[in-house]
């Protein structure tokens, strides 16, 4: 009897020990491999929440954002003016048979026009510089047509550099204040 009880005994023990091995241990881990993509899961979802609570305030917040930038670039319309200026005054220079060598606005007015231009609604003016190469007819040509043209307002000053022969090519330079576009509203 003993013998049957110990035989019992130890064939639980081993049916317990089979158990725990080949069933219990398995499932254990994939419980906790289970509960951890659960965990992780929960941890998106929270993160998900988070974000589709923050979105009304993220679209907001774009939404100022590009009203911003739509009032700074309406308040640089003097950009497009100034481009449109510059190839006029190109376009000029060529038609009068003079070579434009360098068209220069000075950077620190083109910061105070953007500074401006958010302040006021007055009309803009810049001082632009213009190095050409050419003959004095022709440049004399350029000048008065220069003069009649809207955007101009007065010279500020004018260089003729050359060597002394006939029909001389001449270093030219003006410098003159100039109408940047119209006055805001005015179409």
């Amino acid at each position: 009897m003993k013998q049957r009880i110990a035989f019992f005994a130890g064939g639980a023990l081993v049916l317990v020990a089979l158990w725990f091995f080949l069933i219990y241990v398995p499932v254990a881990r994939e419980r906790s491999r289970i509960d951890s993509e659960i965990q992780h899961t929960r941890d998106q979802i929270a993160d998900f929440n988070s974000t589709i609570e923050s979105l009304p305030q993220f679209l907001k917040r774009y939404h100022d954002l590009e009203a911003f930038k739509e009032q700074l670039n309406s308040s640089l319309y003097a950009k497009g003016d100034i481009l449109k200026l510059l190839e006029e005054i190109t376009q000029d220079a060529v038609q009068n048979n003079l070579k434009i060598v360098e068209i220069s606005p000075p950077v620190s007015e083109l910061l105070e026009l953007n500074r401006q231009s958010e302040m006021t609604d007055d009309p803009q003016f810049l001082n632009i510089r213009l190095d050409l190469e050419g003959n004095f007819v022709d440049f004399g040509k350029y000048v008065s047509h220069l003069e009649a043209t809207a955007y101009f307002r007065k010279i500020n000053f004018c260089s003729v550099r050359g060597q002394q022969e006939v029909q001389p090519e001449l270093d030219l330079s003006i410098g003159f204040r100039a109408l940047i576009g119209m006055a805001k509203g005015v179409s």
